[in-house]
């Protein structure tokens, strides 16, 4: 049902406040390792965020053991919407326990989601899945070809998929993301032909994303990831060069073309750029924020406006009093913190927690809202996007009609902004291998606001595959 549409919106609340209104609650963190001769024996790491030119150390100590984080290639809220979780990015000659890790803010400690002292070496991305477990890419020690491992956040891992076994003879992969349109995972590759993106399904299965890449272009620097952009679906990703000739910025098109960005990237000055992320895409014209190293002057994000030519808007430098003007050199990540707003967490077969996250606004309303149309065009209202496309999914998930299906929750966030719903598809008797795809938004009501409405988030991908 295809007329459920913004008037009835309006009559929900469910109006946006003006662009101003909303930003990232949690503000940007950046990570990377002090530059040095012995950077791979000896990496420590600063992560530092910002919020209005504030900057705050949160974590600056090695894991436990022998492992130290050489590299912050990939980094990721975890499902928690607390801690970071990150890939490692050093060789086994150096660091014998690789894997993935998860980091506490607030207890300055780390623990291990997934170890191999044997098998894996050169963790290259990671992402958190629809399930609230992990995927990572890294090179196996023993065999020497490239894989995704899974974790589930007990110590065990499996193999997903190797290289050899995708028939695109690719040696290496590099960076991670997530297409928002169908919840596959995309990566790239240096295989062939033309050294494909490829889109790992939820069933194990691979398609191919993107193609054709010019043999002169780098592989994504490993902590890029793939940022998307969601008017387009195309994807972004920085390819890393040197500090005379920067680094290049590339579009890959959802029609599998790709493209330079205006050749080397407007930061002003010599760099390196290590990671790529957009600001909240609900907001009115969102950037893409850059973390560059510079040579002599530290660090800078830089703000690119991709709706003009990916020039630069702004630049907010990361130096900070007290430590080096190059504290976070050395393969820098970056993302918003406390980002992971709407995240699910399979239960049971079919089952899946709805665990909803926004710090910043304790106690406010919210409503939930699901639809099974997709998320693009969206709604536009005032300067604002609802990235959804109402259908009746989204009528029956705005009233909490069918709270044995979908619980959207007690409707009100928690002292600490927190709430629980649930997808609970397991009384329906769907037939073996029959697919539901749908895209859920979460709105922080609050009367105060702009027409009634706090905070728009972007949407969440769940596939249900019976």
């Amino acid at each position: 049902m295809r007329r459920f549409t913004t008037a009835a919106l309006g009559a929900l609340a469910l109006w946006s406040a003006t662009a101003d209104a909303q930003t990232h609650p949690g503000g940007l963190v950046a990570g990377g390792g002090y530059p040095s001769a012995r950077i791979h024996r000896e990496g420590t790491f600063v992560f530092s965020k910002t919020q209005n030119l504030t900057y705050t150390t949160i974590f600056t100590e090695n894991a436990p053991g022998n492992y130290n984080p050489g590299g912050w290639w990939q980094t990721a809220m975890d499902v928690d919407n607390r801690s970071y979780v990150h890939v490692t990015g050093l060789c086994c000659n150096y660091n014998p326990g690789h894997g993935v890790f998860r980091f506490d803010p607030t207890t300055q400690k780390a623990s291990t989601i997934f170890q191999s002292r044997n098998d894996v070496q050169w963790g290259y991305g990671l992402v958190v899945t629809q399930d609230g477990d992990y995927l990572a890419l890294a090179e196996s020690n023993t065999s020497g070809d490239w894989r995704v491992y899974r974790a589930d956040g007990t110590g065990a891992y499996t193999t997903v998929l190797q290289s050899a076994a995708i028939g695109a003879n690719a040696s290496f992969f590099s960076a991670m993301g997530r297409d928002a349109a169908t919840g596959d995972v995309v990566f790239a590759t240096d295989g062939t032909p033309g050294s494909p993106v490829l889109a790992l399904r939820n069933d194990g299965t691979v398609r191919t994303f993107a193609s054709g890449v010019p043999a002169t272009i780098s592989l994504p620097a490993p902590s890029t990831g793939l940022p998307q952009q969601l008017a387009t679906g195309d994807l972004y990703y920085l390819e890393p060069r040197n500090l005379r000739d920067g680094s290049q910025l590339w579009r890959i098109a959802k029609d599998g073309a790709r493209s330079t960005i205006g050749g080397r990237v407007d930061v002003g000055g010599s760099y390196l750029a290590y990671s790529a992320i957009f600001e909240n895409q609900s907001i009115a014209n969102p950037q893409l924020i850059v973390h560059c190293h510079f040579d002599t002057t530290g660090n800078r994000f830089v703000w690119l406006d991709p709706n003009n030519g990916f020039v630069r808007t702004k630049t907010i430098d990361t130096v900070q009093t007290g430590t080096r003007a190059s504290t976070f050199a050395e393969d820098g990540t970056l993302l918003h913190d406390r980002s992971n707003y709407v995240q699910t967490v399979r239960r049971g077969p079919l089952v899946w927690d709805i665990r909803m996250s926004v710090p910043t606004m304790p106690g406010k309303a919210y409503a939930l809202v699901a639809s099974q149309s997709g998320f693009s065009p969206g709604i536009s209202v005032d300067s604002r996007k609802i990235w959804l496309n109402p259908d009746l999914t989204t009528a029956f998930t705005a009233f909490n009609t069918f709270p044995s299906i979908f619980n959207s929750g007690p409707g009100t966030l928690d002292a600490n902004g927190e709430a629980l719903g649930r997808w609970d598809f397991s009384s329906l008797g769907l037939p073996p291998g029959y697919e539901l795809l749908f895209h859920t938004v979460l709105l922080v009501l609050d009367p105060s606001a702009p027409s009634g409405i706090a905070f728009i988030t972007e949407p969440t991908v769940l596939r249900v595959r019976a």
